[in-house]
């Protein structure tokens, strides 16, 4: 499951990624990870932030600043 995300998000802590999806792109990892899972078993939630959510920083800020955590 972790490299079916990483090919669009970026990995920022165990489990824990962040994307800019585009709602075709949401719809097609969706689908990826729904093949993936035994949905009976397993569980994975996407949260969508509104515009206008603020993201703060705390350490390094380096080439996330820009995502959005889904």
């Amino acid at each position: 499951m972790h490299r079916a995300i990483r090919d669009v998000a970026m990995p920022v802590q165990f489990s824990v990624f962040e994307a800019a999806l585009k709602p075709s792109e949401f719809a097609a990892l969706q689908q990826c990870l729904r093949a993936l899972i035994d949905e009976g078993e397993d569980t994975v939630c996407f949260y969508s932030l509104s515009p206008g959510c603020q993201k703060v920083h705390l350490g390094v800020v380096g080439a996330l600043s820009n995502l959005l955590l889904v």
